[in-house]
């Protein structure tokens, strides 16, 4: 190649210093003048290095459509949009407990805990009421967390009481509390079913759906609020909040000191609905009922036939919801 322009033989054209420049560092130019239609071979350069301008238009469409293939950018890609994971959802912590009565450690309590913990429920503490001597009964066969109380009995009123307390106590970051009586059956995946139910807010779980609570589900599914008379209190699960407003309630804390001697340890259903309801607080219910009552009398000796009726909307042990 002419290093300082002058006649190029290859190309057959005259070359001024920028065109020799150009040939050897602008492809376009390069693949134009080999074709036979660069610069010069039709029009050539002015003394300054210059196109003419009576060179054609088209030559210069040419170098210009080649230059631009040659220099062709890359394709701009979008980057990839950043996805959070949704993150992981803790398992929620439980409180469980069991109230019963000395007398019914070979009857309906060993039913009871078995179902719950075919449930999920694997650590459930119970609270033994008007036990004196707890060698003689082995409550540790059910479960090891164990809660004696000696006589004179509390009642049904004053082991629930303490036994909620306790709970609390000892799980005071739980996320849930759950109190059950000792005559009960439950659906088989009741906690994986209670931890994928959406709680109410200012509400309680009452798991038990009696007889005048079946006409507030009106014969569809899910959870209601009930009637707020407070039917049964088989099983009540309260998240935190709950449980502390309940266990704050002056309705509660008079209870014991009730004027009506029969009524401070009785009507426990009715007087966590009150106590609840003083605090802002209603009762939830759910169709079908996740809880069947299997005693034929409460706990406190209750032997109204009504307590014995069988709830005719549970679906059995073996069914999930």
């Amino acid at each position: 190649m002419i290093p300082r322009g002058g006649y190029c033989p290859r190309h057959k054209v005259a070359k001024s210093i920028l065109g020799v420049k150009y040939c050897q560092t602008k492809p376009g130019y390069w693949d134009a003048w080999e074709r036979g239609v660069g610069p010069g071979q039709i029009g050539g350069f002015s003394d300054d290095g210059c196109l003419l301008r009576s060179e054609p238009s088209k030559i210069l469409q040419e170098i210009s459509n080649l230059c631009k293939q040659q220099r062709k950018p890359k394709p701009v890609t979008s980057p990839a949009p950043v996805i959070n994971p949704t993150p992981k959802r803790l398992p929620l912590r439980w409180a469980v407990g069991i109230t019963t009565y000395v007398d019914r450690a070979n009857s309906t309590l060993p039913k009871t805990v078995e179902s719950l913990r075919r449930a999920g429920f694997d650590e459930i503490r119970l609270f033994v009421d008007g036990c004196n001597d707890p060698s003689s009964w082995d409550y540790e066969r059910y479960s090891p967390l164990v809660t004696y109380r000696p006589d004179p009995p509390l009642r049904v009123v004053g082991n629930w009481m303490l036994g909620m307390w306790e709970l609390y106590v000892r799980n005071p970051e739980a996320d849930r509390y759950a109190m059950f009586q000792d005559d009960i059956l439950c659906i088989a995946n009741l906690r994986e079913f209670l931890e994928r139910s959406k709680y109410p807010p200012n509400g309680y779980w009452n798991l038990i759906t009696h007889w005048d609570n079946v006409a507030y589900t009106k014969e569809q599914p899910g959870w209601c609020l009930a009637n707020q008379r407070g039917l049964g209190a088989c099983g009540l699960v309260f998240n935190r909040d709950a449980l502390q407003a309940l266990l704050s309630s002056r309705h509660m804390v008079l209870k014991p000191a009730s004027a009506n001697a029969t009524r401070s340890w009785k009507s426990l259903d009715g007087g966590i609905l009150e106590g609840m309801k003083a605090a802002g607080y209603k009762e939830w219910v759910h169709n079908p009922s996740p809880l069947q009552h299997i005693g034929q009398e409460s706990t406190i000796g209750n032997t109204n036939k009504r307590y014995s009726v069988p709830i005719l909307s549970f679906p059995g042990e073996e069914a999930t919801l």
